[in-house]
């Protein structure tokens, strides 16, 4: 399958890249679904789908875990493209996900 035009990861980028900025410390992950509110309503309005490929947590040479990601995938049907999510630990040394910065992008 083609790529999405440029055009297209544009449209999704100026949606998702300033959804949700600022620090969050909650545990329901709200910056997340900002993002996702953002990019269902872009896709919606530009006749595409997206999904979502994977959620994995990462951790520091600590163990500790310090950052989540999802990643996804968006289609028109005849091209696609896919982009991430990351939600980066601002909180404590003991729990770097106690609070959240969020970054999304294609």
């Amino acid at each position: 399958m083609k790529k999405l035009t440029q055009k297209q990861t544009k449209k999704i980028n100026k949606a998702i890249c300033g959804a949700a900025k600022g620090i969050y410390n909650d545990e329901s992950w709200l910056g997340y679904q900002i993002v996702i509110h953002e990019l269902s309503k872009v896709c919606e309005a530009n006749e595409m789908q997206w999904e979502l490929i994977s959620s994995n947590y990462d951790q520091d040479e600590n163990g500790n875990l310090c950052r989540k990601v999802w990643k996804f995938r968006v289609t028109d049907g005849r091209r696609e493209g896919f982009g991430v999510i990351v939600a980066a630990g601002a909180g404590t040394v003991s729990d770097p996900l106690s609070r959240y910065d969020i970054v999304a992008y294609m």
